[in-house]
């Protein structure tokens, strides 16, 4: 497995879940500026899954018991991102 450093700007821990959600930016650009993402992690900082944002995110909220990440753009406007997955399992203990 390839391990590496990942800078974050923000970050959201599930304490109903286990999972810690780290926004960063994806490494693609768009319009010349950085797509963001926010990465899923479990308990243990693995990667579980990844979400790319449409908006130039730099603020993140996570609310766990609707499973949203609420995103800040660079003009202060709010955006609810839905962080649901089917394929995204419960951790164990």
């Amino acid at each position: 497995m390839l391990r590496m450093l990942v800078p974050g700007m923000a970050l959201g821990v599930d304490p109903l879940r286990g999972y810690v959600h780290l926004m960063t930016r994806s490494g693609r650009l768009i319009d010349g500026r950085p797509q963001r993402a926010i990465l899923r992690l479990d308990d243990r900082l693995r990667f579980l899954e990844g979400f790319t944002l449409d908006v130039p995110a730099g603020r993140m909220v996570y609310l766990a018991r609707r499973e949203i990440a609420l995103v800040i753009d660079d003009e202060d406007r709010f955006h609810a991102c839905p962080l649901r997955s089917a394929t995204a399992a419960t951790p164990g203990p």
